[in-house]
């Protein structure tokens, strides 16, 4: 035949005609008509990137993947026919997005390897060498079960690894069972660290292993509504983490009047203004990916007794003293004892002074 039959099967493509001549990969781009968008900013969703395709011609499906907290977002593109695809691709390439140029390119060259894992169950791995890229650490959790995406994380900057990465499982079992058995493992030239990566659904992030999260009622009511401090673990030196990148981290959730940074130790103890800001701190920040590694965010050391005592009757001062009424209140008072204290001096000076007449008369 003088033709070969080429399947793709990448976010609806159908199966197509090629040139005998051509690779199976520009057989695949001669008949698609699906782009794949990268190097895309946070603040970009679904109906932008929609509305920003079809200037160019009536985009069929538009699929935003963009559940990971720690990796670059991406997306996929669809148009009618395979022309208008071209013509989408030569305008939209490089255009600006927010703070980023887009990357559009054809969905079976550079994105072939991607797929929709959004029901997936998604691990982190963190302390990941240079030198290890997304195929090795899938074929080193391919052992504990069928591996559906694997990807380290690159600096867009430079494009080496930030040395941290997420492996995908259909099944939660076998992810489950990567956590365990792979945790402290040695991977190229480091002993890497699992957990569960924190995924976003619904705008809210949540574990992505499917464990229910606290909400943020609970969080609160864990400890005392004097508690302002939150602890902070898993700082370890090797994650790069400073006091300012801390604090600048935590300062989106309220007012931080302290950080006490233990970079030795690796944790770190962060005194809110008010206890809901510290509370949010915790709902938001527990088990997310920074500067490498899975952070630990709990409730830090009560307050003693005698602090208690003092923001209580702080409190408990009557809000009649802090109101204009109070004021007006408060300064008769004071004008009252005023006049008291010159009244007795006066009768006081009266009787000194009839007493001293009295002893000269006599």
């Amino acid at each position: 035949s003088p033709f070969q039959k080429v399947c793709v099967c990448l976010v609806g493509a159908t199966c197509c005609d090629a040139d005998p001549m051509s690779t199976p990969q520009q057989a695949e781009e001669a008949k698609s008509a699906v782009l794949y968008v990268g190097n895309l900013d946070r603040r970009a969703t679904e109906t932008l990137l929609r509305q920003i395709f079809e200037t160019i011609g009536h985009v069929k499906r538009c699929k935003l993947i963009a559940e990971h907290v720690g990796t670059e977002p991406y997306c996929f593109v669809e148009f009618d026919d395979h022309p208008t695809a071209v013509q989408a691709l030569e305008a939209m390439n490089g255009r600006r997005v927010y703070s980023k140029n887009i990357r559009v390119s054809w969905a079976t060259a550079q994105g072939a390897n991607k797929k929709d894992t959004t029901g997936h169950f998604h691990i982190f791995v963190g302390d990941l060498s240079p030198d290890v890229d997304a195929d090795e650490l899938k074929e080193f959790f391919s052992k504990c079960g069928t591996v559906s995406e694997a990807r380290v994380v690159c600096d867009s900057s430079n494009g080496k690894s930030r040395g941290f990465g997420f492996v995908a499982f259909p099944s939660r079992t076998e992810a489950q069972q990567a956590i365990d058995s792979q945790n402290g493992k040695m991977l190229g030239t480091r002993c890497i660290r699992t957990n569960w990566a924190t995924r976003r659904v619904n705008g809210r992030e949540v574990p992505g292993g499917g464990n229910r999260p606290y909400s943020f009622e609970e969080v609160s009511q864990q400890s005392s509504p004097f508690n302002c401090t939150v602890y902070v673990g898993n700082l370890g030196p090797s994650s790069g983490a400073g006091e300012e990148r801390v604090r600048s981290a935590f300062s989106s959730y309220g007012h931080v009047l302290e950080v006490r940074f233990f970079p030795e130790k690796g944790y770190a103890f962060i005194k809110y203004a008010a206890h809901e800001q510290a509370a949010n701190a915790i709902f938001s920040m527990a088990n997310q990916p920074f500067s490498g590694s899975v952070l630990k965010c709990s409730w830090g050391k009560e307050p003693n007794e005698q602090a208690i005592a003092l923001q209580v009757c702080i409190l408990c001062v009557p809000f009649s003293l802090i109101t204009w009424q109070g004021c007006i209140q408060l300064g008769l008072f004071f004008f009252a004892v005023v006049c008291f204290t010159i009244l007795v001096l006066l009768i006081r000076g009266l009787f000194s002074l009839s007493l001293s007449l009295s002893l000269s008369l006599s």
